[in-house]
């Protein structure tokens, strides 16, 4: 046995000890292999320079194994600059080039910045609200290089602005997740989904949005399911009949074919998760647009569910992650042919009456993201809310969906941190993680925290990986 290797079993033995001893448990303890020579090993602060406010929004892998961190930076000529930065996978500056000195900060003309993938090509999308005709919003997309430069084979200078309907202020559109789609022939499309509020006559009416754009950046007329030639390139659809429709998440499938996932707006005092199957082409299935209710009842009975993330846990099932009335709440679904049923193997919190579906027991528990381990079970992560005090918050399901409290996990299901301050003297007033992805069994949390201890200011992205109980996960015998 090696010595390291002999050190962390002891470690996590020494942490494995009764809660009453005020032992930390494993799933609220940073890898301090990650970020090793910052101030506060297992932890990186994100910013781009002085004491403004960046807010972390996305982070993402790239092909050497590193992480691309997306802050939206204030000072935009309409809004937010977007603030790029990039680390090795042990989360050390990144040693190659990109930007200037690991950082690209660039002017978009944004309203907002929204969301972030890395292609197949290493090169950086980066997708948010821009101004359209009329007064109203647009999708924008900004496509990068792997070095951070402008890449100029994409739109005018990188850059692509594009609305649901090619009319004067017939909709007013935002994104919330970009993909990209790799077929056969080696052709590539990206498709960026999020919410259009559509003037149809006198009425206007809440739809979920894709829009798919060719690698050039101009409209895929392949996409869509306008028949209209004029509206090719894109898809509006609605869960179910006329209700309102909000996007929360968005996930491609190997086959291209793609789920979109968020709120379906039944009532003032009712909302359910929503999820949409559609084909490559950005065609909904038949049959593949419902709504899914947690129904947890909140102040004054009212039933708010809504759902943020999606993640495919097997070829034909996905873990819809989201809130219901203030708490994480979760289930997985079923294709079956096109048509989405409710996995009954997913057993979740065994609520009377509501089965499969896992509700949080902790109140004030927000999920903002979900992701999958390679041992199937899952990991949700977003915020506590107590009594206004926000705490980066994460909670592990067992593949079936119940509670993973065994071992050294936190007895209640839910660890929660407090970002440490650059200077590592103290703890961050606020913390919130908007993305969790893993790394070889490892959870990787992103999201923003204020560098002060005492209140909600001079925000910053923040980047942790935990320690894994995944002993064997990279073959270790």
């Amino acid at each position: 046995m090696s010595r390291c290797f002999a050190a962390w079993l002891y470690a996590l033995c020494l942490i494995a000890g009764p809660a009453s001893a005020g032992n930390v448990y494993s799933d609220q303890l940073p890898d301090s292999t990650f970020a090793s020579v910052t101030v506060t090993p297992g932890w990186r602060r994100v910013y781009s320079s002085g004491t403004v406010d960046e807010k972390g929004i996305a982070v993402a892998r790239t092909p050497d194994g590193g992480f691309v961190a997306l802050i939206s930076v204030p000072g935009g000529s309409v809004g937010s600059k977007i603030g790029l930065v990039r680390y090795a996978r042990d989360g050390g500056l990144f040693s190659g080039s990109f930007g200037s000195g690991g950082r690209v900060i660039k002017d978009g003309q944004f309203a907002e910045v929204r969301a972030m993938t890395v292609d197949s090509q290493g090169r950086i999308v980066v997708v948010g609200t821009a101004a359209g005709p009329g007064g109203v919003k647009d999708f924008g997309v900004l496509r990068f290089n792997a070095d951070g430069s402008d890449d100029t084979s994409f739109g005018v200078a990188g850059r692509v602005v594009v609305g649901m309907e090619p009319v004067v202020a017939s909709s007013d559109d935002q994104p919330v997740a970009v993909v990209e789609q790799v077929f056969t022939d080696g052709a590539k499309r990206l498709v960026i989904a999020g919410n259009s509020l559509m003037t149809s006559g006198a009425g206007t009416f809440q739809f979920i949005s894709m829009i798919g754009l060719r690698n050039d950046g101009s409209l895929d007329p392949d996409f869509g399911a306008y028949v209209d030639p004029n509206f090719g390139g894109r898809t509006a659809q609605q869960y179910s009949g006329t209700d309102a429709s909000y996007a929360g998440g968005l996930v491609k499938l190997p086959s291209n074919a793609l789920i979109v996932v968020g709120t379906r707006v039944l009532s003032g005092t009712d909302t359910d998760f929503g999820v949409c199957y559609f084909a490559a082409v950005g065609v909904p299935y038949s049959n593949s647009c419902g709504s899914f209710p947690i129904d947890e009842p909140g102040p004054g009975g009212s039933i708010y569910d809504g759902a943020t993330s999606v993640v495919q846990t097997s070829a034909d099932t996905f873990v819809l992650a989201g809130n219901a009335s203030g708490k994480m709440a979760a289930i997985r679904i079923r294709l079956v042919g096109s048509a989405l049923e409710t996995d009954t193997t997913f057993i979740g919190s065994s609520i009377v009456g509501r089965p499969y579906r896992f509700v949080s027991p902790t109140a004030g528990t927000f999920a903002n993201d979900v992701a999958v381990r390679s041992d199937g079970s899952l990991l949700l992560a977003g915020y506590l809310n107590s009594n206004g005090s926000l705490s980066g918050a994460m909670t592990r399901l067992r593949r079936n969906g119940t509670l993973d409290t065994s071992g050294v996990f936190s007895p209640t299901g839910l660890a929660s941190f407090h970002a440490p301050t650059l200077s590592g003297t103290s703890q961050s007033f606020s913390t919130e993680f908007t993305k969790v992805l893993v790394d070889a069994g490892r959870p990787v949390l992103y999201g923003s925290s204020p560098d002060n201890a005492s209140a909600t200011t001079d925000y910053d992205g923040v980047l942790t990986r935990l320690m894994s109980d995944l002993i064997f996960a990279n073959g270790l015998q």
